[in-house]
């Protein structure tokens, strides 16, 4: 086989999800496998995964393995190795892992009144010299060395989407949204009492209603990297309750929905809660323009677009091609000086 082809395409802006594309050609076909580093068990195979949080897809010359719910853990030297009957090969990267993590004490759907901790751990680096942001709606909330804060009586106001970014000396790092919905005491009706009697507290019921908002904080987030200049992600994610349906266009055509991924050929879909994780596996020049993701629940819609860049992936092939045209010019010089020297006179 030849040398394999291995690349890691991380979710842009939480880098919660990835994928490892690995491909190698032989004759036969070889069998791909991904491990963690020289000497372990394969975590997959043209055979399958061996860990539930891994998703496979395989072709004769091809591996692509969808890893979800990463951790720091996660983080390290990954090897792709492709062998057939007549020998082996191997190529390595090293994924790097986000390790920011958002919760929420006691629950994440809470009464009115309630105290409430936020909390945000960086474990992966360490609690020194750590400055954390607060973010809420997108919003900037508060920021400082301390990575929890206290809501001794949440409201309704507090309800939103958090998130904490933790900077320090090993760089800055931002976690996954994470959604605080209030429950509200509201007037349910009143009990009937005696003509001539006050009705008493205990006259009127209440009962817990879940806060509903509309689609709001709609982005949309496009990521490339591929040595080969293949591949590219289109990220969409909004904020609502309850969660929005979501539906990403190409240039006025669709791609994908929340509900229909598998609309575009060639297209590979992942929704998840308020998510659409959109993958162009052989991204061209035709990919380039603009995309725009459309939002949609009971209450409203709402929208956000973004470009992507093609001279990027341009520029990337152009400079693959003139290194390997460099290459092949030294390689012939170098066997032409040699054969001066050698040859009798």
């Amino acid at each position: 086989p030849q040398e394999p082809s291995f690349v890691a395409l991380v979710e842009p802006r939480w880098g919660r999800q990835a994928v490892l594309l690995c491909s190698a050609d032989g004759v036969p076909p070889p069998d791909i496998a991904v491990s963690r580093g020289q000497g372990q068990p394969p975590l997959a195979t043209t055979h399958g995964p061996s860990d539930p949080r891994f998703e496979v897809r395989a072709t004769p010359t091809s591996l692509r393995v969808g890893m979800e719910e990463l951790e720091p853990r996660d983080t390290g030297l990954y090897l792709c190795s492709a062998t057939n009957s007549y020998g082996s090969a191997a190529a390595s990267l090293r994924l790097e892992v986000r390790g920011v993590t958002v919760t929420v004490e006691p629950s994440q759907e809470v009464p009115e009144g309630t105290r409430v901790t936020v909390s945000c751990s960086a474990t992966a680096w360490g609690d020194r010299d750590v400055n954390y942001t607060w973010y809420r709606d997108g919003r900037w909330l508060r920021e400082g060395p301390s990575g929890s804060f206290v809501l001794s009586r949440v409201s309704r106001a507090d309800a939103g989407s958090y998130q904490c970014r933790a900077s320090g000396t090993w760089g800055t790092a931002t976690s996954v949204p994470l959604s605080l919905s209030v429950l509200c005491e509201c007037p349910r009706g009143t009990l009937q009492t005696a003509p001539g009697v006050v009705p008493t507290p205990r006259a009127t019921a209440t009962i817990p209603v879940p806060l509903t908002d509309p689609p709001e904080a709609v982005s949309v987030s496009t990521f490339l990297e591929n040595r080969n200049g293949h591949g590219a992600i289109v990220l969409c994610t909004a904020d609502s309750h309850p969660p929005s349906s979501l539906a990403l266009y190409h240039q006025g055509h669709l791609l994908a929905t929340s509900l229909s991924p598998a609309v575009t050929p060639g297209v590979w879909a992942i929704p998840s809660h308020n998510a659409l994780r959109v993958e162009l596996v052989a991204a061209g020049t035709g990919a380039g323009g603009r995309y725009l993701c459309v939002a949609t629940n009971a209450l409203g819609n709402a929208t956000a677009s973004a470009d992507f860049d093609v001279h990027t992936l341009s520029n990337l092939r152009t400079f693959t091609v003139l290194a390997g045209l460099l290459m092949a010019v030294v390689a012939t010089a170098i066997v032409v000086l040699l054969a001066v020297k050698v040859w009798p006179r």
